[in-house]
């Protein structure tokens, strides 16, 4: 990370270079923004992209949580991305969940977000209902894992 002090290199004459217009501040709305914590998964035919983090420099490096109620699907076949607004029981916004999809639903656990970190188990069906996904919560028997951050997960057999 840059020290907010740390004064830009100058050239062979001493001077400072001029900054320039930068096309960073652009955002391009037909891929995910670059993020850190989120959590990528596969059905073998899409990844699934949710959550995470993003560092803002024009905020003072400050990092901030990306949009909660939505996904991010690249078709792997025709390699393109769709951002899909999410619906129902929709997490918090988190960075360091883990998830794993298993026969066409994500499920989604643990993480951490604006007050700590959560043992929240969550799943949501990439089948469209109505033209939506929607998330539900899922209520768990017997005693929770304690909440989780930064934590793995693998299916085997599709289980």
């Amino acid at each position: 990370m840059a020290d907010e002090n740390e004064q830009p290199p100058a050239d062979a004459d001493g001077e400072e270079e001029e900054e320039e217009d930068d096309d960073d501040d652009l955002v391009d709305e037909s891929i995910p923004a670059e993020r850190s914590g989120h959590v990528a998964v596969t059905d073998g035919q899409s990844i699934f992209v949710w959550g995470g983090y993003k560092n803002a420099p024009v905020r003072g490096f400050y990092d901030f949580y990306l949009p909660r109620d939505e996904i991010w699907i690249y078709d792997m076949e025709n390699g393109s991305w769709q951002r899909v607004k999410t619906k129902g029981e929709i997490p918090l916004s988190m960075s360091g969940s883990c998830a794993a999809c298993v026969d066409k639903v994500l499920y989604l656990f643990g993480g951490h977000h604006a007050h700590g970190n959560t043992n929240m188990f969550y799943m949501l069906n990439l089948n469209p209902r109505d033209g939506d996904l929607f998330w539900e919560k899922v209520d768990c028997k017997g005693i929770p894992p304690s909440p989780k951050d930064k934590l793995g997960v693998w299916t085997y057999k599709n289980k």
